[in-house]
């Protein structure tokens, strides 16, 4: 398995700490979701990984950090595959062997079934850390391998979580016009919850809908106002 250095440049990519985060299709809360062994190797490779990719402006999820305790853990994961952009499969002998990661991946698959994915539009990526058994059911996709040049698998995942699809988000060169609307979606929205009345706020906010309102209107536009007064 190649090792990542300490190193946050990779040719022809920008990773910056302060960089922003890149946008998300509306309804999702990440980029990627990581399914993986939960053993040491598999682990710390995510966790690096996982650095690397947010520096650069990606919003993942993986269960080493982000699960909650006192949370189903398959309902937890569904929900985070429904929430994800891309799903991300790192595949080792271990996640092989374990029939719990064959589960999860089975959920993973029927997530993309969920979507109409065909195989074509790239929603699951199989990356795999070392020479292991590919299943058979996701044989028909690319294996992204771990080599020993890191910059060139980490370009590769890299574009595999930043190719467009029929859930990408907004371009910013062709959809201007689209953007102008969103602002002005947002700017009117701002104006409403900051002179409506408390009570009128609060109700508001409670309702399902409005946390994927405001994260949708907050990551397509350049405005950073939901801070309520």
């Amino acid at each position: 398995m190649a090792a990542l250095g300490d190193s946050t440049t990779v040719s022809n990519i920008s990773y910056s700490p302060d960089r922003q985060w890149k946008l998300l299709s509306f309804g999702k809360r990440y980029h990627a979701c990581f399914l993986y062994r939960d053993v040491e190797m598999d682990r710390q490779w995510v966790k690096v990984t996982v650095n690397i990719l947010e520096s650069a402006g990606f919003i993942c999820w993986y269960r080493g950090r982000d699960f909650l305790a006192g949370h189903s853990f398959a309902s937890t994961i569904i929900k985070n595959l429904e929430q994800a952009m891309k799903i991300i499969v790192i595949l080792s002998k271990t996640f092989v062997e374990s029939p719990r990661c064959r589960y999860d991946l089975d959920l993973a698959l029927e997530e993309c079934l969920n979507r109409g994915e065909d195989g074509e539009t790239g929603v699951l990526i199989p990356v795999a850390l070392e020479n292991c058994t590919i299943p058979r059911i996701i044989k028909p996709l690319n294996v992204l391998e771990i080599q020993d040049n890191e910059s060139t698998w980490l370009s590769k995942l890299v574009r595999a979580i930043d190719s467009n699809d029929k859930f990408s988000s907004f371009a910013e060169d062709d959809n201007r016009n689209a953007e102008n609307e969103i602002d002005e979606a947002a700017l009117s929205l701002r104006q409403k919850l900051h002179t409506a009345p408390v009570h009128e706020v609060f109700s508001f906010l409670a309702k399902p809908i409005a946390n994927d309102l405001l994260h949708f209107l907050s990551q397509h536009s350049d405005l950073r106002f939901f801070h309520l007064r």
